[in-house]
């Protein structure tokens, strides 16, 4: 089934659920895995053991965090203060290769 059809479909299905359960599929689609969180969740973890000051600056940010809402930065907003035109401009569009690899190779 084309991409179109299929969204099509997904509507469709989604116009036909009563109204107690979109918040549930709301929910779902929020936690749903995108590519870089799998690849991200599926990296070693680093055996670096966790400093002093390394726990100083993740009270600081957990405190900025806790003073804003527990919400970070928009993304569009550094982007302005940087100066960003397109921050993922390195990352081209390899066929076959997926998105993961690419940010992974970006980092190299």
């Amino acid at each position: 089934m084309a991409a179109a059809e299929l969204r099509k479909v997904i509507h469709e299905e989604i116009d036909r659920m009563p109204d107690w359960e979109l918040e549930g599929l709301q929910k779902f689609l929020t936690t749903y895995p995108d590519e870089l969180s799998v690849f991200l969740r599926n990296c070693p973890c680093s055996e670096e053991p966790v400093s002093d000051e390394d726990r100083r600056d993740i009270a600081e940010a957990r405190e900025w965090f806790r003073q804003n809402g527990d919400r970070g930065i928009p993304h569009e907003e550094i982007k302005r203060e940087f100066r960003i035109e397109r921050a993922d401009e390195h990352l081209v569009e390899h066929e076959g290769e997926s998105r993961p690899a690419r940010v992974a190779e970006a980092r190299r």
